[in-house]
């Protein structure tokens, strides 16, 4: 199991979307906590997009951002 807990807004908004991109390598990942990042709507769509291929996911934590109804929408598609 591959855990990854990356709470807090540290760095700008394009450097937290670096991170989600290289998501994309973490096949095994079992347990993501992106709690607290400031993520929106956006953000939510690429994370959306990169967690297709993350299979092994069992648990998402993303409490305390700003994603909205929409990048909920696009989270659950």
């Amino acid at each position: 199991m591959v855990t990854l807990k990356a709470g807090g807004p540290y760095g700008s908004q394009s450097t937290r979307f670096e991170c989600v991109g290289a998501l994309e390598e973490c096949k095994a990942l079992a347990h993501l906590d992106l709690s607290s990042n400031e993520l929106g709507a956006e953000g939510a769509g690429r994370l959306a997009e990169v967690l297709k291929g993350c299979k092994a996911l069992a648990h998402l934590g993303l409490r305390y951002n700003q994603i909205g109804a929409e990048g909920a929408g696009r989270l659950g598609e």
